[in-house]
């Protein structure tokens, strides 16, 4: 919500999702955590993911602790390699 609590609900779709994330993003969100536990959305939304992996850097991703996105910029340099390749710092 506008004061920063949960809705309530999941969104709908991937088109919901990845407008709520704009939306946040707009209002100054930096990055994107999903913790373990919540790895299921980027599988349920896979609009969402692409569109992730599409426009911002996948920072971390392991399936015992989760996913973190850059928000900031554009898509990493390493694209083209699944962020569960990827190596993490």
């Amino acid at each position: 919500t506008e004061g920063g609590v949960w809705l309530g609900h999941h969104p709908a779709s991937s088109v919901e999702a990845i407008a709520q994330l704009e939306e946040l993003r707009l209002r100054g969100a930096r990055f994107l955590v999903f913790p373990r536990t919540g790895l299921w959305w980027l599988e349920h939304y896979r609009g969402l993911r692409e569109h992730l992996e599409r426009h911002y850097t996948g920072v971390a991703h392991d399936e015992r602790s989760g996913a973190i996105f850059d928000l900031r910029g554009g898509p990493a340099e390493s694209a083209d390699v699944p962020m569960e390749q990827r190596e993490v710092a």
